[in-house]
Formats: C-alpha cells, structure tokens, sequence
C-alpha cells in the first residue's frame, strides 16, 4: 500500500469518527433540551391592578423625557425546572396603542436576593415568605407596529436588580396577587430610544402545589411519622397542627390530610395510618418424665413462627433432661407478639422391693421403697 493511501485512509477515518462523535453529542444535547423543555410549565400572564385601582399595567418605562406605560395583549411565563425561564409575548403601548413585542430570559433561579425583597409601594403589610428571584436576566423591547413599516424601534432590557416572583412582588399590584416584579435598563439598539429605565409588572397564576405524604403500616401500640414531600411553601394538617412531619399513634387505621399553601394557592394530600393487631400468641406447656418427649404447639398465629432456640414453626417437639422454657415469636407483618411454654421434667421413679423366704404356709410381708407416687 502506498503511504498516500495510507494517509488518506487514517485521515477518513479521523474525520468520520470525529463526525460521528460531534454528531452524537449534538443527539444527546438535543435529548436533554428536549426533555427539560417538556418539563417546563407555562402560564398566561395578565395586568396588574395598580395600587388596587382600575388601571391596569404590565410594564411601564422611563426616563430621556418620556414615560409609557403598556398593558398586556399575549404575555406568557415559562418557567422550568433547570432554573431558567422567559417572558415573552405583546404589548400595548396606552398612549398610542402600537403594539410591542417582548422577549426576556431569565436565569439563577434562587431563594434569596441579594438586595432583598423589594417592597410594595401600596401597601406596607406584603409578606415575602413564598417569593423566589432570578438574578440574570437580558432581552429585548420592539415597537411591531413601526417594524411592520419597515422601521423597528428595537431596545435592549438588562435587569437592574434579581426578578422576584411570589404573592405581593409586583411592587404596584395586589398584594394578593401571585405576580411578578423587575427592573430594567433599557438600551437602544436601532431607532429612538423611549426611556433609560422600566419596570416589569405582571400577574401570572400560581402553579397549584402537589405535595405527597407517605402512608406507613403500623403495630397497635407504635408511632408512625408522616412526612410530607413535594412542598416549597406551609404545611397546615386537618388537626390542626402544622409542619412537613408529624408523629401519630392512632388505635385503629386513620387517614390525615395535609395542605400546603405556597402564596394564594394550595393543594392536599392524605397519607394513611395502618394499624395492625400485634399478635397474642399461646404456646402449650407440658409435664414429662425424664428421657420423654414432649410436643409444644402455638396458637392464635396467623403468621411466622420462630422460637429461641433459633428453630421455626408452630409446632415444636423437645426433650429437654431439666424443667425448661422455650419462647415462641409470632410475626405479622411488621408487627409481633411473644408466648412462653414450659416443659417441666419428672424424675422417672426408681422403687425397690425386699425379697423374703418363708415355709411353706406362712406368709410374707413385700415392702415397696424409694417410691413417692
């Protein structure tokens, strides 16, 4: 072979396997995007109410001598669960009416800021216990309606500070509200710019939370845990009580329902309590002579049996040289309950009798010793 065709074969195969290899990572990270996309939860977005009043708003830009406050047309929040989410869709501009597209990715989803929760500019009685931030954020702001003529005014968005999400985080909304606030720079891209800064204010529903609560089997007389799972928000159970865990000993088989409320919205779970009867089992108990056998039998089992001895079933047949106890273990599940039998040895008598001669005709006296029965 010559050292041409040699070097044009390793470098084929280089590249197919190189091709292959780019081709195939290409295949698994589109698997994952896919995967996590269909993971992802998307809700429609609607106004605020601004300080309770009638007017409503979605967005409200600043600064360069201009103020524009928009409403909402088709905004929609995707959020999913690789800690990314987008803001996207239209809106209308209240002083003309020209329609706006909007286009925000958010990324670093946690639960804390690094300012802290921006407060509500209409009320001082908001709580932050359910909100969450993401802290990298970037997009863009266009007028469609001048772009459909051919002249986009497009700006860019750059977040000032982390974007909170919760009940009462729209900073002009409803308290009540599962809404979301952020702040913005703008930047002008093409065309004129409108303002130097902004606010995002939507209101978007509340995911209803799905917790789980586990449902162990329990023997009468023990304690069960419940835990429950799959709730970021305050657990409330139907006794009153509150906490993601809680002890019970119940006497018979009972159910216990717990909600959990994250903002405005809440779900239910029921966990079950199983109680089973511990077993009272009975073992017979025996009196033989020494060198005898002797059968031990358990009663009132349903279940497994094993003795001390290391030994299993419900009958058991010793033969012990001294009085002795075995204890049997009947097991019922998770439950079980003990029984002891004794076996009680006697001495097997040794009597002696004394021989005697007489004559004829005479009598004689037998005398039975060393005998207690």
């Amino acid at each position: 072979m010559k050292s041409s065709q040699l070097c044009y074969r390793i470098f084929v195969n280089r590249y197919s396997y190189t091709f292959f290899t780019i081709f195939l990572i290409q295949l698994l990270l589109l698997g994952y995007v896919t995967n996590i996309q269909a993971q992802c939860t998307t809700r429609s977005a609607s106004d605020v109410r601004h300080c309770l009043t009638i007017d409503r708003l979605s967005f409200w830009a600043t600064g360069l001598g201009n103020t524009y406050n928009f409403q909402n047309k088709s905004i929609t929040f995707l959020e999913c669960p690789d800690g990314t989410a987008k803001i996207s869709g239209e809106m209308i501009r209240n002083s003309d009416k020209h329609i706006w597209t909007f286009s925000l990715d958010l990324a670093g989803k946690q639960s804390s800021s690094p300012y802290g929760p921006i407060p509500s500019v209409c009320s001082s009685s908001y709580s932050s216990s359910d909100w969450y931030y993401y802290t990298i954020g970037s997009g863009t702001i266009s007028d469609a309606t001048f772009g459909a003529l051919g002249a986009p005014n497009t700006h860019s968005l750059s977040m000032k500070k982390p974007l909170q999400i919760g009940t009462g985080a729209s900073t002009y909304g409803d308290i009540t509200e599962f809404s979301i606030g952020g702040w913005f720079t703008l930047t002008a891209i093409t065309g004129y710019p409108i303002a130097d800064s902004g606010e995002l204010l939507i209101s978007i529903p509340c995911t209803t939370p799905t917790p789980t609560i586990n449902s162990p089997t329990i023997c009468s007389g023990s304690n069960a845990t419940l835990t429950v799972t799959n709730c970021s928000g305050s657990v409330s159970w139907n006794d009153g009580t509150t906490g993601l865990t809680k002890t019970v000993s119940p006497t018979t088989t009972t159910s216990y329902t717990a909600t959990c409320a994250v903002g405005t919205c809440s779900g239910t779970a029921t966990g079950t309590v199983t109680v089973t009867a511990k077993p009272s089992p009975s073992v017979n108990s025996s009196t033989i002579c020494s060198g005898s056998n002797a059968t031990l039998t358990v009663t009132n089992c349903s279940g497994s049996v094993s003795w001390n001895d290391g030994t299993t079933g419900l009958t058991k047949t010793v033969s012990p040289t001294t009085t002795t106890s075995y204890t049997a273990t009947c097991t019922l599940g998770t439950c079980s309950g003990t029984a002891t039998g004794t076996v009680t040895v006697t001495a097997k008598p040794s009597p002696s009798v004394n021989s005697s001669t007489i004559c004829s005709g005479s009598n004689a006296t037998l005398t039975v010793t060393n005998c207690s029965g």
